[in-house]
């Protein structure tokens, strides 16, 4: 056997050397850091990518989070009807899902466009109502506060719709990259339905031999966790929806389709979606109908907000999405920062993917249910792969 060198003897000493002086945990502690820093810059070098690219990431995005969505009709339909291929299966679905989409889509634009300014100036006069009450309670709050709160509130209002309304010019000037990413996120969406697996299984096969297993069984539990995510926020706008619209129509609250749309979508930004627009349902309340029924309908969001945290989310989610809400918060402002409204939105199933990756990776696995039985190589030899590339690596 070959004697080490001098520079392996001399690096050897040193490293002996740094032990001696430096605390175990000091340098633990050190090295940890080092790693969280380079973690860091690798997260926002991504992220700046990514930003330039974001008329091809968002599309397969959405597509994921929508597969994740339909792929329980997709199985629905191949058990129904076992002979048809999952790709005609798939093409059904998404044929079906984009056209009641698009329809429902229609109709909200139609009513939000209609009623926008009605909307903006039941906000302005709730304003003023509820500055009328306050100068009447016992507090005597001093009129020209009020007044100086009313207009900055107003200025407020204005300018954001005029915000909202210049991107949404810009938005549909820009008509070839939107035709891009919808034709994108169709093809995307039909692919995952039909051939997720095959290409989730070449995406692995692009790893070091070591890592595929690993990698296939985390991610089988985070699609997991992706899917009653979609799922459980769906069934939770509908309720949401569905309770305070109800509400809304028995009180005689005005701009009663705007108010049902609102509440709908605002479920998909968790903890700050729901109460801009249980707010903005409130507000329309106070100047349509005045206290006494923005206060009933206020008792009523509160109320519905409250099940949706405490029974409706932990039934259907469980364990699926275990994070905390100061984590919830975190990744949609970051989200907020990078990518602005759609990376509130992405916020979470991206937090919730990793962090169910993660605590697999650290034995810590969510769905211990689902076993290991189901094989990357199992996958494979139950799969016809005759028109998929399948790269080898060449790290053992």
């Amino acid at each position: 056997m070959a004697a080490p060198s001098a520079s392996t003897q001399h690096s050897e000493r040193l490293l002996r050397t740094i032990l001696r002086i430096v605390p175990g945990p000091a340098l633990f502690t050190a090295l940890w850091c080092f790693v969280i820093i380079l973690a860091l810059n690798a997260l926002q070098l991504l992220g700046a990518v990514a930003s330039k690219i974001t008329l091809v990431i968002i599309p397969l995005a959405l597509a994921v989070l929508l597969s994740m969505l339909l792929n329980p009709v997709v199985d629905l339909i191949q058990r129904w009807i076992p002979k048809l291929p999952r790709g005609i299966s798939a093409i059904v679905v998404v044929i079906a899902f984009f056209g009641i989409a698009l329809t429902a889509v229609s109709i909200a634009i139609t009513e939000l466009i209609g009623s926008a300014q009605n909307l903006s100036g039941f906000v302005d006069q709730s304003i003023q109502v509820l500055s009328e009450w306050l100068k009447n309670t016992p507090l005597n709050i001093n009129s020209d506060f009020l007044g100086e709160i009313q207009m900055k509130a107003t200025e407020w209002i204005q300018s954001n719709w005029q915000s909202i309304t210049n991107n949404a010019v810009a938005l549909g000037s820009n008509v070839a990259a939107m035709g891009t990413s919808t034709l994108l996120l169709i093809l995307g969406l039909i692919y995952f339905l039909a051939d997720g697996k095959k290409i989730w299984r070449w995406v692995v096969k692009l790893l070091p031999k070591f890592a595929e297993e690993p990698t296939y069984q985390a991610f089988r539990r985070g699609a997991k966790s992706l899917g009653s995510y979609v799922r459980t926020m769906l069934l939770v706008a509908c309720f949401d929806a569905t309770i305070i619209g109800l509400a809304s129509f028995f009180l005689g609250v005005p701009l009663l389709i705007p108010i049902v749309i609102l509440i709908f979508l605002g479920v998909f930004i968790p903890l700050v979606g729901p109460v801009i627009t249980g707010l903005i349902v409130i507000l329309v309340a106070l100047a349509g109908k005045g206290v006494s029924t923005a206060v009933l309908l206020a008792i009523i969001v509160f109320a519905t907000q409250q099940i949706d945290a405490n029974v409706l989310q932990p039934l259907l989610l469980g364990n699926a999405v275990n994070i905390h809400p100061l984590a919830v918060l975190i990744a949609i402002t970051v989200g907020s920062s990078v990518f602005g409204l759609i990376g509130m939105v992405f916020a979470v199933p991206v937090v919730a993917l990793i962090n169910t990756v993660m605590r697999y990776y650290v034995g810590q696995d969510p769905f211990p249910e689902l076993g290991e039985d189901i094989t990357l190589e199992g996958v494979a030899s139950s799969t016809n792969d005759n028109d998929l590339p399948e790269p080898q690596s060449d790290i053992k």
